[in-house]
């Protein structure tokens, strides 16, 4: 004979879980600072910070993933849900 779930005890065989990530949709921000007088006039070239830019960024297509940037996720705010039902 099968026993009702209900019967069972069933608080013991379900769990549900909650995941929120990036609740403040938080993205990384950076800026190019000169370290030297070398610095200052490469920073006064656009063209050689575009390519700086594109360095660290895989050509600008993935420019929230650089160094910081990988602790971020790319899709926001993201909520994952899971029920699981011991039988």
């Amino acid at each position: 004979m099968v026993t009702p779930w209900h019967q069972r005890g069933g608080g013991e065989n379900l769990n549900f879980g909650l995941t929120v990530q990036n609740i403040a949709n938080v993205l990384p921000e950076y800026k190019f600072e000169a370290l030297n007088t070398n610095g200052e006039n490469l920073l006064k070239d656009a063209a050689a910070v575009q390519v700086q830019r594109n360095l660290i960024t895989f050509n600008n297509r993935y420019h929230i993933l650089t160094y910081d940037g990988s602790h971020f996720s790319q899709l926001g705010t993201v909520f994952a849900a899971n029920l699981t039902l011991k039988f």
